[in-house]
């Protein structure tokens, strides 16, 4: 059986070594058709982009012609090879894990990446002679004016073919609190503009093509002005599932490794959702690396994971953290997101940071990393909301930072949900919480902040035995919070129905009265065809 490829980013390892491989290769062509010489291609973390750049690799490099057929023979392009298959000398730059502790930190870091990429460029070709001219402490943009220099005095037949992997790194990290040093770095006499001014003066003798990953556009505004010969591709209805699994992927992993249906509905629940363009027609994706986690999880025990989001990247509540403190007027969407809204907006494809972010921009940033996807669109709008379940999870792990709630042993409260169907325990806990909130918190107060109060204290709790969903739709309403099994074990499912009262409606009367009408409620959703 073949092995499941988390983390696994070497893709001649993972063909060689009998790893389960999702054939993404017919995109190569694709590219090639689309006649785009230097595409920029972005999507959230965890999409596979790396493994992407690197397959690239052993496809264009002179150096692994040999290894063709062993590679790509059962793959789709090495049925369907195209004219530019190995011809070309690669030169890699991967600017993840920059220092950004300070702009000259920043800047040593960022020198560092392009000296030891040019010298491994050097080194691989048997080039070692045009390491001579290019000192190791010079500015980033002096070195590639003087390899390309090198180069093109050889007259080789072959061109460069520049593949740049997470191009905005370190800015998605500086943005979210050092905005004046991004702002340095790219301005026109920052490093970083010179460094991509460079690549586009390349382009016009010794570099042939190039292909640029990110996450986010918020660099290009200020870096296409000079390097104005790239063209984003990344809301093209075409590339939408370039990266990513599919549905018929994604099932056809899971008969492979031998789940059940119940698994493939969990990960669709948990993963799946995305979508990158606003073209109907678009198929949505998962997210690769959590399916591959999750799978992992599962062939070990044969039981879903207890915790449904990889720890791995858990802790990115801190950058929608990050995003809301650079506009605090923009946390009012967190209710709307968490509430399953949909949100309007226009996706914003180049950012400029010389002018006041709007609300558009905030969410378009929100949309790139991930945290929202496009549900439909139009020429005039586009509609955002949370991708999936998982998503879901983040944004509870960031609002129960903000009721500074912490993730405590909580047997008892789960213990009688899970195995005597109970939630006094439960309510007993959420009226300490609500207790404790200062008086301001209840400005506007009403329902749905009750609802997710509780959903985020459910969701705290060490053991995930639940998928807890907001508004779950069935035959006759929207249950306020369902809460489903996650593992046969746990002997109740549990449906909870809200009724909020102000203090001056609290009479004997009206509260009987709003039991009355929760009690229906609940017997006509427990009738659905969707909880048979």
């Amino acid at each position: 059986m073949k092995k499941i490829p988390y983390g696994l980013q070497n893709f001649e390892t993972l063909i060689m070594d009998n790893h389960y491989y999702v054939d993404k290769t017919k995109y190569i062509e694709v590219l090639e058709n689309l006649n785009v010489r230097y595409p920029v291609f972005l999507r959230p973390r965890k999409f596979g982009k790396s493994l992407w750049v690197v397959m690239m690799n052993y496809y264009y490099d002179i150096r692994h012609k040999d290894k063709f057929e062993k590679l790509f023979g059962n793959l789709y392009i090495g049925k369907n090879p195209t004219p530019l298959r190995n011809s070309y000398y690669v030169l890699n730059f991967d600017f993840s894990g920059l220092t950004i502790r300070d702009e000259r930190a920043l800047f040593e870091s960022f020198r560092n990446k392009v000296y030891s990429s040019i010298k491994l460029f050097a080194t691989l070709y048997k080039m070692e002679h045009l390491m001579n001219d290019i000192i190791e402490n010079s500015e980033p943009a002096d070195m590639l004016i003087k390899l390309f220099n090198g180069f093109q005095t050889l007259q080789l037949s072959n061109k460069i073919y520049i593949i740049i992997d997470e191009y905005d790194h370190f800015a998605n990290e500086l943005v979210g609190f050092r905005i004046e040093s991004f702002k340095a770095i790219v301005s026109k006499t920052g490093f970083v503009r010179k460094f991509f001014e460079t690549i586009k003066d390349g382009a016009k003798s010794v570099v042939d093509r190039i292909f640029i990953t990110g996450v986010s556009p918020i660099t290009l505004d200020s870096m296409m002005s000079e390097f104005n010969i790239a063209m984003n591709i990344t809301l093209e209805p075409e590339f939408n599932s370039m990266l990513g699994f599919t549905k018929e992927e994604v099932l056809e992993m899971t008969k492979y490794y031998n789940c059940d249906e119940k698994i493939f509905e969990e990960l669709q629940c948990c993963y799946d959702g995305y979508q990158f363009s606003t073209d109907a027609n678009v198929e949505k994706v998962f997210n690769s690396d959590k399916v591959l986690y999750f799978l992992t999880k599962y062939q070990s025990s044969k039981k879903s994971p207890q915790v449904i989001v990889d720890p791995n990247i858990s802790s990115d509540y801190t950058k929608i953290q990050k995003l809301i403190e650079l506009n605090p007027n923009y946390k009012n969407l967190l209710t709307e997101i968490l509430n399953n809204e949909e949100i309007s907006t226009t996706i914003t494809r180049e950012f400029n940071l010389e002018r006041e972010q709007t609300r558009d921009d905030f969410l378009s940033l929100m949309f790139y990393l991930g945290f929202l996807t496009i549900r439909r669109g139009n020429t005039v709008e586009t509609i955002l909301s949370v991708p999936n379940y998982g998503m879901q999870v983040l944004y509870y792990d960031y609002f129960a930072n903000l009721l500074k709630l912490e993730k405590i042993d909580i047997p008892d409260v789960i213990k009688k949900m899970a195995y005597y169907g109970g939630i006094t325990k439960l309510c007993e806990k959420i009226n300490e919480i609500l207790k404790n909130l200062l008086n301001r918190d209840f400005i506007k107060f009403d329902e749905k902040h009750i609802k997710l109060v509780i959903i985020t204290y459910i969701l705290q709790m060490p053991h995930q035995v639940y998928i807890v969903k907001s508004e779950y739709e069935v035959e006759g309403g929207y249950i306020d919070i369902m809460l489903w099994c996650r593992y046969e074990e746990i002997k109740y499912e549990l449906m909870i129905e809200l009724k909020y009262l102000k203090k001056e409606n609290t009479s004997e009367e009206i509260i009987a009265e709003k039991l009355s009408e929760a009690r229906r409620q609940v017997e006509r959703y427990c009738t659905a065809k969707e909880l048979s």
